[in-house]
């Protein structure tokens, strides 16, 4: 069985992955360039607002398993 990735590593995975590049993801999300190339590279983290654009930008819906979340 391979390892999860955490949702953090996703969206950094898909940031790394997006054709569009860095400039054009960052304007697409309404954010600072810096910000989209930090976090991509894992330089610093990402507060909720900005992931939630970030995500939206990429073409992700963020979905919570309450299953999961209801877990100790």
């Amino acid at each position: 069985m391979g390892k999860h990735k955490t949702f953090i590593e996703t969206i950094r995975a898909a940031v790394c992955a997006c054709p569009l590049g860095y400039n054009a993801l960052a304007r697409k999300a309404g954010l600072k360039v810096e910000t989209v190339w930090r976090f991509g590279k894992g330089d610093r983290g990402i507060d909720t607002k900005n992931l939630d654009k970030l995500a939206a930008a990429l073409g992700l819906r963020v979905v919570q398993d309450r299953a999961k979340a209801s877990k100790p």
